[in-house]
C-alpha cells in the first residue's frame, strides 16, 4: 500500500479501515501496512531494538482474535 500522501491511489484497493490510534501508528509509529495474498491486511510493527530479527508481520484477522485469557478447552 502506498499512503495518498506518497502518490498513492485513493481507490479501495489501496486502503485500510483504522481507528484514529492505529492511523497515526502507521503513519508516526513505524508501523507498515500491506495487503497478503489472502485480501486482509498484514500490520509490521517497528523494530524493537532488543529484539533483532522479531520484527514479524501480524494479520489482522488474528488480531482481532488473540485473547490473553484462558479459554475453558486450555484449562
Amino acid at each position: 500500500m502506498t499512503p495518498w500522501s506518497e502518490g498513492g491511489e485513493t481507490g479501495i484497493d489501496n486502503g485500510v479501515l483504522l481507528c484514529r490510534r492505529c492511523h497515526t501508528l502507521i503513519h508516526h509509529g513505524g508501523w507498515e501496512v500491506f495487503i497478503g495474498h489472502d485480501g486482509h491486511p498484514w500490520f509490521v510493527p517497528p523494530t524493537d531494538p532488543n529484539r533483532p530479527g522479531a520484527r514479524r508481520a501480524i494479520r489482522s484477522h488474528t488480531r482481532r482474535t488473540i485473547t490473553v485469557h484462558e479459554t475453558a478447552d486450555a484449562a
